[in-house]
């Protein structure tokens, strides 16, 4: 089985601002960051449910370490927003429904990745078991993706309509067995419009410090990259701003405010990120 990416055409995520009844501004655009998380989480389960479902139908499991080339990462901003949204009773639906799919990702991750290193005849974990559970997160998937889009649909324009109903299509294909993702030749096909930014970067929990003018702020890092973050809390800032990332103490690197919605910033990086940070690290 070969790895590549699709020439699919990209959509990107888009929301109309207009006529909103509902949440607050600030909490419209989480919700809103929260679907651009699990939609982009979600195409990478239909990706490894997939690859699964392709070794169960060729009975090919010396291709099983291409299991964890696609798993999704950890939802740095679904963990940064849980108690924010436990205390909105508007949406304990979205953080009922949320917490079960991550719950069954977080063991599911771990549960592919042992299967992927077994190599001794008397392991009891099974192909057809982590299918058939692959299967079952792609059922979560949809019901996670269908609640969250009940307190956004009056809001979606048509592309990122075409996008929301492309990933819910490949979930039923892969919850009925099917490899959409993965031709017949066992070629793993991500459509084009995959953030793949966010395939590259690596989710981190860590803090990190942020002078702002004569002001240091602390912020959570939600991903990284050699030459920008990406961040939660900053506050008082517009695109353009001028920062400084304090690496560790006496030593800082200069970055601008690239974009920020709500509470989610992204930071571009002058110069990149030391060998001795611990971001560093994290990303290599």
């Amino acid at each position: 089985m070969s790895l590549a990416y699709s020439d699919s055409p990209e959509s990107e995520f888009s929301l109309n601002s207009a006529n909103r009844n509902g949440p607050s501004e600030g909490f419209y655009h989480l919700l809103a960051g929260l679907f651009e998380e699990l939609v982009n989480s979600a195409l990478l389960v239909a990706t490894t449910a997939s690859i699964a479902n392709w070794m169960i139908k060729h009975e090919d499991q010396a291709t099983r370490h291409n299991l964890i080339c696609y798993l999704p990462p950890t939802p740095a901003l679904f963990q940064q927003s849980l108690l924010k949204l436990c205390f909105c009773p508007a949406t304990q639906d979205v953080t009922s429904t949320l917490r079960e799919y991550y719950d069954r990702l977080d063991f599911l991750r771990s549960l592919t990745t042992h299967f992927t290193g077994l190599g001794k005849e008397d392991d009891n974990i099974q192909i057809e078991v982590v299918t058939d559970s692959w299967q079952e997160l792609a059922l979560a998937g949809k019901a996670a993706l269908t609640t969250l889009v009940d307190h956004l649909a009056d809001q979606l324009i048509k592309t990122s309509h075409v996008r929301y109903q492309k990933v819910l299509s490949l979930l039923s294909d892969v919850a009925l067995g099917h490899h959409p993702c993965v031709t017949s030749a066992g070629v793993v096909s991500v459509p084009f419009w995959a953030d793949r930014r966010a395939l590259r970067r690596r989710q981190t929990n860590l803090e990190a410090y942020i002078v702002v003018g004569s002001r240091i702020e602390k912020v959570a890092v939600l991903n990284a990259s050699e030459h920008g973050i990406g961040v939660l809390g900053l506050t008082s800032v517009t695109a353009g701003d001028a920062i400084d990332l304090l690496v560790r103490p006496g030593f800082s690197i200069k970055g601008r405010v690239a974009w920020i919605k709500a509470e989610r910033a992204g930071i571009m990086l002058e110069a990149p990120l030391p060998t001795e940070s611990s971001l560093y690290a994290l990303i290599h």
